[in-house]
């Protein structure tokens, strides 16, 4: 269904998404995404994203507004580019009206989406280096993170549910430079 990965050397965030989506996909989708945006650009600062989506079919109407709302907040905790590919014209049209900014783009070829973010990431992350002082995460630190998928994510139980911040203070008290979440 999805997976993350980050590369901590490129300050890239590999998202792999495939299948069709229920609500509840989408549900843990959105903790989980959210919960590693948050503690990533508080590990590591801002970030570029690929996303992966050439098995993923144009999706239902809830799911694709799900996925809209994610992209907003997403923006909101990082400015780095974000390239989507797809395969086929309308999974390219969905994906474009889903992410409808400036700091995303979709292909339909993958050489072609990972040279563009090459050149926009080497030139957003040379003007976006600001300390950690500046960060302003408190309206979405507080989104509430699912204790399942926390547990998955710190290779430990947590037991309760907990703030996104509060998920990012575990993962740095672990000391744990990359963080990768499959759900299949």
């Amino acid at each position: 269904m999805f997976a993350f990965r980050f590369d901590h050397d490129t300050r890239i965030m590999h998202i792999r998404t495939d299948g069709f989506w229920t609500l509840g996909i989408l549900a843990r989708f959105s903790a989980t995404a959210l919960a590693l945006f948050t503690t990533t650009r508080l590990s590591f600062g801002h970030f570029a994203t690929l996303i992966d989506c050439r098995d993923f079919p144009v999706q239902a109407g809830e799911v694709a507004a799900g996925l809209e709302l994610i992209a907003c907040k997403s923006a909101r905790i990082t400015t780095g580019p974000v390239a989507t590919v797809t395969t086929n014209t309308l999974s390219k049209l969905q994906a474009d009206r889903i992410m409808a900014s400036p700091q995303f783009r979709t292909f339909r070829d993958w050489d072609e989406a990972v040279a563009w973010l090459d050149r926009e990431w080497v030139s957003v992350a040379a003007a976006r280096r600001r300390p950690r002082s500046e960060l302003h995460l408190a309206a979405l630190a507080a989104d509430r993170v699912p204790a399942r998928d926390i547990g998955v994510m710190l290779l430990e139980r947590v037991g309760e549910d907990m703030p996104a911040a509060a998920v990012g203070d575990e993962i740095e008290r672990l000391r744990r430079c990359r963080v990768e979440h499959r759900v299949n």
